[in-house]
């Protein structure tokens, strides 16, 4: 298994160029500009920031909805019955 050390350290990443609302997010939050960058992408249009950062937990979909969910439980059940590392 590769290392996440190696996995970030040794290939490159590439950014898109960041939103025309970046800036003003990471100056209304005071928060980074990678931070403010990630929100701008993400946030729902339009854009309200602090509700994406404020967000209520009975909001959020549930976790079986993402992909490769039901996978990934089978899989950590399978390590934790035969007491491998996770």
């Amino acid at each position: 298994m590769v290392e996440l050390r190696s996995i970030l350290t040794t290939r490159k990443w590439r950014f898109t160029p960041a939103p025309e609302q970046a800036q003003e997010i990471c100056t209304t939050l005071g928060c980074t500009p990678l931070l403010a960058r990630v929100i701008a992408s993400r946030a729902e249009k339009p854009l309200k920031p602090e509700a994406l950062l404020e967000a209520d937990l009975a909001a959020l979909n549930p976790p079986w909805t993402l992909a490769g969910m039901e996978e990934a439980v089978d899989r950590l059940a399978t390590a934790l019955e035969r007491n491998e590392k996770v």
